[in-house]
């Protein structure tokens, strides 16, 4: 209070401007004291703030802020308390003086507390809306090590809507965001979470796996938050596979004396969990004591929620002591006080255990009654195994009461609804998305065949990738977990020739953005003067020749990627222009003064060691920071030779398609020749010498004299009589002329084959005819 009191005082003797950042620190100091008189305060600022706008609509910076930090203090308390009336009371402010909010991280806090308390009030669009911004706000210009639970708060809201898809896709995000950034705290909430999300699609031992881990991340403090939360679902995990002696394990790792001053209504609710293992294991006197102390607090404290389970958990202690009078009074009252539209979840269970209590007292019609109720819930609730288990028991009782034909009809109807669940369970097993752990997504698998993806992927990114060797697989892993994130720009480095452009239209095809454009741009090949109209677009007459308007490369990518092919070559000057449009996402044409928003996604490529080109001057190290959230390293064909049988493999089989020759047969000499060369040219380089093996070959099957390699140890007697006449021009004929017989005078074939553009090939032959 003393630190209150001294704000206060200054408070008497501050001017207007001074009025309120002292104001917002006492609204700073209420929010860490949870002190209700936050709002006598926040008031006061409102109406200063009124007053003053009167003379002055234009407010300074400083006083903007001041009054971004005062809602960000105000709807912070809102949040930790919950409450909704009061923010459906200061919420119409925000929207009033919402353009006055100019501060990202103000922005980004209350955003985020609307996301919650929206979501706590089920309006789930506008807290998804809000969650998403500040998401895009921190993702730009956030503290990485701010909000760790970025991610997972807004896949907490999918939760919340039954929309489970895309819950998972977010806190797989909140997963990459942590490994990329080796942030702790940021991985435990995201295993938390999908641990959570597993629990509630009823993939239990997933969801313990996904719950340990996060366990291990923490400090272990017993009156922690998170210790308490995961603890608490491992042990409700284990009683829901009937590992009750496991529940019990880790129900008691809880500070349950401690949490029955801090969190009484958490505390009878573990009590009430716990109490299950309990009566399963026979220990129905401890259970019963539980049970009754629940029921108890619910009743004093009118925790309806706490009643209900506290009641349904006595019925059913009483049914397994065969106790059934006394297990139907405690049903009964459950139905006397639920309300069907606000509890169906909890009437279900009541009504299906009821029944069976009644079939277990031989009162058969009765049970009959109660199994329909809890059949007609289950299916509105979509619990199939239970209605698989009200048909069995159903029948048993038909068939007691002598109605066969209706004991035979529901028997069928059981066979049937468990024959279609098995299929169902089958079929989602085969379709079942391997795990984080293994790194793939739906698309990414491992085949018997010689690609590391899908064929529909083959299809959308052109080409295959070949490999079964350790660090393609790796590189794979990474590029689907990049893909994850639709935002986070991604930098491949890698040697000529790798395959970097792959990987590139990889990320963009298993991303969210697929369905955008990929625009590819070779930063290598720009003409100085010409280069910021190609990126950013020019207006009709910005300069000599400019003589319509032009969309550059990055509003050509709206909605999808822009791969930045050999970024290193970026000239200087348009390097601190990117860094401007990487960090607003708005451009600007040439010539115009028109801002602009394209939303797009940054894929880079550099076959250079950007870090040496930072210590040289000649990249910035800030563009750098931009570029690098996700950095992917293709490895050079020779540290993966592993691949290169299968590669070769693969482009004989394609170029002879393409060339409509019969496939040769390659000796074993040759494939172990090509093996044993290191590839300055990577896998482009073997690409090109298969292509022309395949086209000047006269014969069916490739030796190893047939191939010749630069720069390779071996060589063979015929090349080198052939190179003893070391004319150049009268070899470079030679080619040219056996190039152009090999593909029937087809010149971009032709240019294909001897390595040069066709263009070239079209210099030399001008050449050679004059």
């Amino acid at each position: 209070m003393e630190e209150l009191n001294v704000k206060l005082s200054e408070l008497k003797e501050a001017g207007k401007i001074d009025e309120f950042r002292i104001l917002v620190d006492i609204l700073g100091i209420c929010l860490n004291q949870r002190n209700n008189d936050i709002y006598i305060f926040f008031d006061k600022f409102m109406k200063a703030w009124r007053e003053y706008l009167k003379f002055d609509d234009t407010p300074s910076i400083d006083l903007k802020k001041q009054f971004g930090k005062a809602l960000q203090i105000i709807f912070l308390f809102i949040r930790k308390t919950s409450d909704k009336d009061r923010f459906n009371k200061f919420f119409p402010i925000f929207e009033e003086f919402n353009d006055l909010i100019e501060d990202d991280n103000n922005k980004i806090s209350i955003y985020n507390s609307f996301g919650y308390l929206l979501k706590i009030q089920q309006k789930f669009d506008p807290a998804i809306k809000f969650s998403k911004l500040s998401l895009e706000l921190l993702n730009k210009n956030g503290d990485i090590l701010s909000y760790p639970g970025r991610y997972t708060n807004l896949g907490s809201i999918y939760i919340e809507k039954g929309d489970y898809k895309t819950a998972e896709k977010y806190f797989l995000q909140g997963l990459e965001f942590a490994n990329t950034n080796n942030y702790q705290f940021a991985m435990h909430e995201a295993l938390a979470a999908l641990g959570i999300l597993k629990m509630k699609t009823e993939q239990i031992n997933e969801a313990i796996g996904y719950l340990i881990k996060a366990l291990n991340l923490l400090d272990n403090n017993p009156q922690n938050g998170n210790f308490i939360s995961i603890v608490g679902n491992i042990a409700a995990c284990y009683a829901t596979i009937q590992n009750h002696k496991k529940s019990m394990e880790y129900y008691n790792k809880l500070p349950l004396e401690w949490m029955h001053k801090k969190n009484p209504y958490y505390y009878y609710s573990i009590l009430i969990n716990n109490s299950i293992n309990e009566y399963v294991l026979e220990k129905y006197d401890i259970a019963e004591t539980h049970l009754l102390k629940a029921k108890k607090y619910a009743e004093e404290k009118n925790k309806i929620t706490i009643l209900l389970t506290s009641l349904i958990n006595l019925g059913i202690l009483f049914n397994r002591k065969r106790e059934y009078d006394k297990a139907i009074s405690y049903f009964q009252k459950v139905i006397s006080i639920a309300d069907e539209k606000i509890f169906a979840r909890l009437l279900n269970d009541c009504y299906y255990n009821l029944a069976n209590a009644y079939m277990n007292n031989e009162q058969l019609k009765q049970a009959i009654i109660y199994f329909r109720k809890s059949q007609k819930l289950s299916n509105e609730l979509g619990h199939t195994n239970r209605i698989i288990s009200i048909l069995r028991k159903l029948s048993n009782c038909y068939f007691k009461i002598d109605q066969p034909t209706k004991a035979y009809i529901t028997i069928m109807k059981y066979i049937k609804a468990k024959e279609k669940e098995e299929e169902s369970h089958k079929e989602k097993e085969k379709k079942k998305e391997v795990s984080y752990e293994a790194g793939r997504s739906g698309q990414y698998k491992f085949s018997e065949g010689l690609s590391l993806i899908s064929l529909e992927m083959n299809n959308k990114i052109g080409s295959q990738i070949i490999g079964k060797s350790l660090v393609m697989d790796s590189v794979i892993k990474k590029a689907f977990l990049a893909s994850r994130s639709s935002e986070a720009s991604v930098l491949i480095l890698g040697e000529s020739g790798t395959g970097k452009d792959l990987i590139a239209k990889l990320i963009h095809y298993a991303s969210v953005r697929h369905t955008g454009p990929f625009v590819a741009v070779n930063s290598a090949v720009f003409c100085e003067g010409l280069v910021q109209s190609a990126l950013f677009g020019h207006k009709k007459g910005a300069f000599t020749g400019a003589s319509y308007d032009h969309i550059g490369y990055f509003e050509e990518a709206n909605n999808g990627t822009i791969f930045l092919d050999e970024i290193s070559e970026m000239p200087q000057d348009i390097q601190a222009n990117l860094l401007r449009v990487l960090e607003n996402k708005v451009i600007k044409r040439l010539g115009d003064n028109k801002n602009r928003k394209t939303d797009f996604r940054l894929v880079s490529a550099s076959n250079k060691d950007i870090y040496s080109l930072i210590d040289e001057n000649k990249f910035r190290f800030d563009l750098l920071n931009r570029i690098n959230t996700i950095e992917i390293h293709i490895p050079p064909l020779r540290e993966r030779k592993e691949d290169i049988p299968l590669l070769i493999e693969y482009f004989v089989n394609m170029i002879s398609n393409k060339l409509k020759k019969k496939r040769p047969v390659i000796s074993q000499a040759a494939i172990n020749m090509l093996c044993d060369y290191d590839y300055p040219g990577n896998v482009r380089e073997l690409n090109n010498i298969i292509e022309r093996l395949i086209l000047f070959g006269d014969s069916n099957k490739i030796n190893k004299e047939d191939i010749f390699l630069v720069n390779s140890n071996q060589s063979n007697s015929s090349v080198k009589e052939e190179l003893n006449n070391l004319n150049l021009e009268e070899n470079e004929n030679k080619l040219i002329a056996e190039a152009l017989r090999r593909t029937n005078n087809v010149q971009v074939e032709a240019a294909k084959l001897l390595g040069i553009s066709p263009y070239a090939l079209y210099r030399r032959l001008k050449k050679m005819n004059h």
